[in-house]
């Protein structure tokens, strides 16, 4: 995959390179950095990714990567602070997408990332970049309570509205055509999925058109707000009648799966279903 284009490649490396300027109007503005190593020293980091003593060395007084890079950045430290952005063992200007977004995750992976600094920033602004090139990085899961992120594929609608489509809305046409055939999903992996999602019930902070802020679990914004803006939620009532719901624990369990997995896309879990 070779989606991400050298324009958006070097806006990444510039932000790392020159941090972005916070503007306000009632103080002085700041000029805001945060290194892609994170808490880390730079080996240490990319230890993390490549195998830096198995990669050759740009220093014929060295016989790998770690040393060289070691000799140049800590003793002789002579090297720009851009060097692993332009230094074609790393691939990251001219390598597979793959590469740079695996990067961009161990970016801001907590065990990396420095938690005081302005990462929350420079994550908001590399997916803004990305997105445009049809990429996201997303909370896929937590440690210590603190999120890691994953990067998956958007569609062009999704890049365009800046938002997460739910799954009929993104195949429509193939849940229409059948050329996608979903399983039927059992209650016991229904009853699992619920689970799941109320142990990640997060408080969200969002604002309104008028500028107020107001908090909301990640389920009520899901089933009172996200959802409505593609169709009114719906789930089977005791009588097998398909009606209009806000119980979020009837909407999962009594459902079609197409619905089940709507919010599994909203929430970025990937799951593989089974067959009845």
């Amino acid at each position: 995959m070779n989606n991400i284009t050298e324009i958006t490649r070097r806006d990444i490396f510039d932000l790392f390179q020159n941090g972005y300027v916070e503007y306000n109007w009632l103080t002085n503005d700041e000029k805001c950095f945060y290194p892609y190593q994170g808490q880390l020293t730079e080996i240490e980091f990319l230890k993390k990714i490549y195998p830096l003593d198995k990669m050759p060395s740009y220093d014929s007084r060295f016989e790998n990567a770690e040393s060289d890079i070691w000799q140049h950045t800590v003793n002789n430290n002579d090297w720009d602070s851009d060097w692993i952005f332009k230094d074609d063992r790393f691939e990251l200007l001219k390598g597979n997408d793959i590469i740079l977004l695996n990067f961009l995750c161990v970016v801001f992976h907590p065990e990396n990332r420095f938690e005081k600094g302005h990462w929350k920033e420079y994550l908001g602004k590399i997916n803004n970049l990305i997105r445009t090139d049809g990429y996201e990085l997303y909370e896929s899961g937590k440690i210590s309570e603190r999120c890691t992120y994953s990067w998956r594929k958007i569609s062009l609608e999704e890049s365009a509205s800046g938002k997460f489509m739910p799954f009929s809305v993104r195949y429509k046409k193939e849940l229409e055509i059948k050329t996608i055939k979903l399983p039927t999903i059992p209650k016991k992996v229904r009853t699992e999925f619920l689970n799941l999602f109320n142990r990640y019930n997060e408080i969200q902070n969002r604002t309104t058109d008028t500028n107020r802020n107001y908090s909301i679990s990640s389920i009520e914004a899901f089933i009172k707000e996200d959802i409505f803006e593609y169709y009114t939620p719906k789930a089977f009532d005791t009588t097998s009648k398909y009606s209009e719901t806000s119980d979020f624990e009837q909407f999962i369990l009594n459902n079609q799966p197409y619905c089940q997995l709507n919010y599994l896309h909203n929430t970025a879990i990937i799951v593989i279903l089974p067959m009845k």
